[in-house]
């Protein structure tokens, strides 16, 4: 959770102390003795605030469940790295992952069971991502995963990884948990988010249809 609320707010009334010092100086000749507590509080109470105003940011941004990024952060955050991909030139990966037969697990094992799968596959993912991806829910048992400056060898890397980090999680809850994911990178496949998302998913039902078979 970032401190932007906090420093901002704090700032700000330390500011406001700090000028009407300042004025009671001018008029007064001489500056104030303050009395440090009433300050104290003062900055105290504005840290709160500021944390009030972190946490609601915070949760903007998440899922409810698996507190990853939710679709609106995720398509926002695209868009702006996008643009920064066509203005260095670098690639930009965008994976699908969609959990195979999720229904069969809530309908088999309780929508409780689901929930925790959902959870512990987001964990999964996200532990294993780097600092500039981003990993958010779009909704139901579907995840996307933004990955700047990868290559097409590097995400067939990180898929199979994916894949074999969700075989060790179906041994530990002991139910059958697997993935399927897709990808495409920009510019090689499309040239704008929505293009790259389709892509990617095109290509991730296509996978799950093969393995269907």
């Amino acid at each position: 959770m970032k401190y932007t609320g906090r420093i901002t707010v704090t700032l700000f009334v330390l500011i406001v102390i700090l000028f009407i010092r300042m004025m009671v100086q001018y008029y007064l000749g001489q500056p104030p003795h303050f009395i440090p507590i009433p300050a104290f509080v003062a900055l105290a109470f504005a840290w709160f605030l500021g944390s009030k105003y972190d946490k609601s940011v915070y949760f903007a941004h998440r899922d409810a469940l698996t507190n990853v990024f939710n679709r609106r952060y995720f398509d926002r955050q695209a868009d702006k790295q996008l643009r920064f991909s066509r203005k260095k030139g670098a690639k930009l990966c965008i994976f699908v992952i969609d959990v195979n037969d999720f229904k069969q697990i809530n309908d088999q094992y309780g929508h409780a069971k689901g929930d925790e799968v959902l959870q512990l596959i987001s964990r999964v993912l996200a532990l294993h991502t780097g600092k500039r991806d981003i990993l958010a829910r779009s909704g139901g048992d579907e995840f996307l995963l933004l990955s700047p400056r990868i290559d097409r060898h590097e995400a067939e890397n990180r898929i199979e990884f994916f894949h074999n980090k969700c075989a060790e999680l179906s041994k530990r809850l002991r139910i059958p948990v697997s993935i399927s994911i897709g990808y495409s990178i920009y510019p090689d496949d499309a040239w704008n988010v929505g293009d790259l998302i389709f892509s990617a998913d095109t290509r991730m039902y296509r996978k799950k249809k093969k393995k269907a078979n």
